[in-house]
């Protein structure tokens, strides 16, 4: 939509915020709470998404923030979606182009503001006792993992980080075993979204035990076969046959649920000793979904303290939360846009 295609009736009174993710991308506007869900394969470029959502509304709006899962060029604000291998977004171009002041961010920093500036429910995974300005760590596992840091001050300052693409580093020999897996499947590359997120992680786990316990996981790859229909995330399908009673189905679950807690736990250890901070707030569709039975029936907690290590008193005293607001990233994107006023 060019700026051409403005009548002169149409006032800007309106701002827009956009989470744009290599799977899915949400959208919303200040005047009302409805939130716009799209599939972001849909699209060959962030201009068609936002052509998308804006030819549905009523009033133009005089800003846009695109919440992007890619890296932000500080100088200029360009964005490039590589998963989607979509052009470079440019929103000086694109400020021209729309008649709109349109600025981007890395969908991290919309995801922290929602959580810090909005209003969201938070559901606690660990106790500990952080002090009022300790730095906060925001943890998206999601399809993919992101994560920010907070650093809390009369105006807070937003750090992005491209972390779910680092490596994972195994602590026992069947986690070794398990990258070595991950390295067969993706030409010697060992990310910490390949290994744990949604897209890869929790697939490739299943894959994994396969090869090592066939006859075991005979009656769980059944069951995921089945439910791919009713489009059943399998990390809920994990999670409902680890609590059912008497199938053959209870155990390999329960194992492998473990394998995940584990390992996500001593991610999220190896992260806060990187960067010491007093909380942990974990967000997205797979931490929502996974997290309260991971703290609760696997070694997560364990293994992100590691009481044997001399360093334990640090992850000890962070307190870990869920973030229960599935869209505080696009909350996020309109708050950031509504600053631009």
């Amino acid at each position: 939509m060019s700026i051409e295609k403005i009548s002169e009736n149409e006032i800007p009174i309106n701002v827009v915020g956009l989470d744009v993710g290599g799977t899915k991308s949400n959208a919303m506007n200040s005047e009302d709470t409805d939130i716009t869900r799209y599939e972001t394969a849909n699209f060959n470029s962030p201009y068609e998404l936002i052509d998308s959502y804006l030819e549905g509304l009523k009033n133009y709006p005089n800003v846009i923030c695109l919440g992007i899962a890619a890296a932000c060029n500080s100088l200029d604000g360009n964005v490039r979606l590589v998963k989607r291998d979509w052009p470079t977004f440019k929103p000086d171009e694109a400020s021209d182009l729309y008649g709109a002041k349109v600025v981007t961010a890395n969908d991290m920093i919309t995801t922290a503001i929602g959580i810090f500036e909005g209003d969201s429910d938070i559901k606690p995974l660990k106790k500990g006792h952080p002090s009022e300005f300790d730095p906060t760590l925001v943890y998206a596992w999601s399809t993919g993992i992101g994560a920010s840091l907070v650093v809390k001050s009369e105006q807070n300052v937003y750090l992005p980080s491209a972390v779910g693409h680092s490596g994972l580093a195994p602590q026992h020999e069947d986690e070794i075993d398990y990258l070595r897996f991950i390295s067969s499947q993706h030409k010697g590359k060992l990310s910490l979204e390949f290994a744990l997120a949604g897209e890869f992680g929790v697939d490739n786990l299943i894959k994994y035990y396969t090869v090592k316990e066939p006859e075991a996981i005979v009656g769980l790859n059944a069951l995921i076969a089945k439910s791919k229909t009713s489009k059943k995330p399998t990390g809920q399908i994990l999670i409902d046959a680890a609590l059912s009673e008497g199938t053959e189905t209870k155990a390999i679950s329960q194992r492998i649920l473990n394998r995940l807690g584990g390992l996500m736990g001593y991610t999220l250890r190896n992260q806060v000793l990187a960067v010491q901070v007093g909380d942990v707030k974990m967000t997205g569709s797979v931490a929502k979904a996974m997290m309260p039975y991971l703290a609760e029936h696997t070694s997560f907690i364990e293994r992100f303290i590691d009481k044997d290590a001399r360093c334990a008193y640090i992850p000890e005293s962070i307190s870990i939360d869920l973030v229960e607001d599935p869209d505080v990233a696009v909350k996020g994107a309109l708050l950031l846009a509504t600053k631009e006023i």
